[in-house]
């Protein structure tokens, strides 16, 4: 897995500068401190009305069945657990039926990053 969603590299590093001292440049963060991706754990998220649900498998960046849903009045909040195991919360107007197979349609600009402490 690497630092990309849907295909696209994530660049969190805006205000890195490169050591020449050394012969593999290192990538060091605006403190000086050594940047070591590897060891870098990022918390994304995005909330529930702004994912999308689709039966067209290759519409969205995730895929997996629906298996909880629960009508809150005027919408229905999904739990659709993807093939990795990972559950999202989905809000949806639509009434789809337990276990649909469906892809998870995110924009990109919805999404939001930080760096886990």
């Amino acid at each position: 897995r690497g630092a990309g969603i849907g295909g696209k590299r994530l660049s969190f590093w805006r205000e890195c500068a490169t050591l020449r001292g050394s012969r593999a440049a290192k990538e060091v963060d605006a403190h000086g401190d050594v940047i070591e991706p590897e060891k870098i754990k990022v918390i994304v998220s995005v909330k529930p009305e702004d994912i999308t649900m689709s039966d067209d498998k290759e519409e969205g960046i995730l895929r997996g069945h629906i298996i909880n849903l629960i009508y809150k009045g005027d919408h229905y909040s999904y739990v659709v657990r993807t093939d990795d195991d990972e559950d999202f919360i989905v809000d949806d107007e639509d009434l789809w039926n337990m276990d649909d197979y469906v892809s998870l349609v995110i924009p990109d600009d919805k999404f939001s990053f930080a760096l886990k402490k």
